[in-house]
């Protein structure tokens, strides 16, 4: 039996405030698929919670990675923690970090399948 966050292939949900699944944590790097409504747009940044934070330092978490639709942001937790500006609101402090922090991994071009045509063999 695997134990939980630990070892060269670990593979585990990451939950964060009220226990929703936001990612996995990944070899030490808590992966996450990212969309439109977590981005902050008015500081072209991505966040992160404070109470998901705190859990993935005290799991051992080394990098970030949001898979958006543009492609794969990346970033050492710990340049994370130290440079990410930090907002307070009602239900939980956000951590965020300016897109520009993240080393950035465009999504391939994806041409669309070929029809073939009704009558082609």
């Amino acid at each position: 039996m695997r134990s939980r966050g630990s070892g060269a292939n670990s593979d585990i949900p990451f939950r964060a405030f009220g226990g929703r699944v936001i990612g996995r944590i990944r070899d030490g790097v808590l992966v996450r698929r990212v969309g439109p409504k977590e981005h902050f747009r008015k500081l072209d940044a991505w966040p992160l919670g404070q109470v998901a934070a705190d859990r993935a330092r005290r799991l051992g978490v080394r990098a970030l990675r949001y898979i958006a639709s543009d492609g794969t942001y990346e970033v050492p937790f710990e340049v994370f923690l130290r440079d990410a500006q930090r907002l307070p609101f009602d239900h939980e402090t956000q951590l965020v970090l300016p897109r520009g922090r993240w080393r950035f991994t465009p999504q391939p071009h994806r041409q669309p399948p070929q029809q073939q045509g009704l009558f082609e063999a």
